[in-house]
């Protein structure tokens, strides 16, 4: 049998680190003394995370009625809570690359990732009480403990990858079976390690089941699960497609207060929304 989750987070090696930048940044953004020059400054040393900035910014994710040219231009028209989700995306798509592959799975992988991310920061915007961008994080993060898995043991998880597809199976009951723990346990753990929000830590870790996540982050954990379950229902990621009528929405829509008219417009809506954004999921 692997590692516990926390063994192979202890294991130096097997953990994947956030880049520099996007760690700093977040730090930054923390810190209300620092500016757009100094946020600038961070960001500017990584020209291809400036690029990748420049480039979603002027994606359909955010409406722009004219082209942004410049970092600085971007850090003072989105805000500085935007452009943290934005540097953090950005460093984040290479923990879903692994080197000597094909990249089949971590691209279906990815695309469950930022999908989950776009509809996390929509659903998010419905709640005055749920901070978006963290939203948008959690949504982006969820997956992690998937990547690791498929680095750390890529023949056994490659094999839990195609049963959970053959078998139309929830990917996290085999790897219960398989592992003896989750990967949203694993993604958990790594949040943690990163020094991240505690709300983050059991967004991550109780996804599956929001019901189970403590009551002050159980709001932020039922948005994170609904915004997988959407991604199923549009097809995006290493699962069949799902529609949500097949999927059992009981406890995420019990917290969420979600009537079934409200559900069918949130649909609605998300699948407009992603029709449009559909290019930055395949290309970012």
């Amino acid at each position: 049998m692997p590692m516990s989750p926390s063994e192979i987070v202890a294991k130096t090696g097997d953990l994947p680190t956030l880049p520099h930048v996007a760690t700093k940044v977040m730090r930054m953004v923390s810190d209300p003394d620092t500016s757009a020059k100094d946020i600038q400054e961070a960001i500017i040393t990584d020209q291809g995370m400036t690029g990748q900035i420049l480039k979603i910014s002027n994606s359909a994710m955010f409406g722009m009625k004219r082209e942004v040219k410049t970092l600085t231009h971007a850090i003072m028209l989105l805000g500085f809570d935007t452009i943290r989700s934005i540097v953090v995306a950005a460093a984040t798509k290479n923990l879903y690359q692994r080197k000597g592959s094909s990249g089949f799975k971590e691209k279906l992988i990815w695309e469950n990732s930022i999908g989950s991310a776009l509809i996390a920061r929509g659903v998010a915007e419905q709640f005055s009480n749920i901070d978006k961008e963290e939203a948008f994080i959690g949504g982006l993060m969820h997956n992690l403990g998937k990547t690791v898995l498929n680095a750390r043991f890529n023949e056994q998880y490659s094999q839990i990858m195609a049963t959970a597809y053959n078998d139309e199976r929830p990917i996290h009951e085999i790897e219960m079976e398989e592992l003896g723990f989750s990967h949203a346990e694993l993604g958990s753990c790594i949040i943690k390690q990163w020094n991240l929000s505690d709300s983050l830590v059991h967004a991550i870790k109780f996804y599956l089941e929001p019901e189970k996540a403590p009551k002050e982050h159980r709001m932020l954990t039922a948005i994170i699960s609904i915004s997988d379950r959407f991604c199923k229902d549009l097809g995006l990621g290493v699962a069949k497609p799902t529609p949500l009528e097949e999927q059992d929405l009981t406890n995420v829509r019990s917290i969420l207060n979600l009537s079934e008219e409200k559900l069918d417009r949130w649909r609605e809506i998300i699948h407009k929304k992603m029709e449009k954004d559909s290019a930055m999921v395949k290309t970012l």
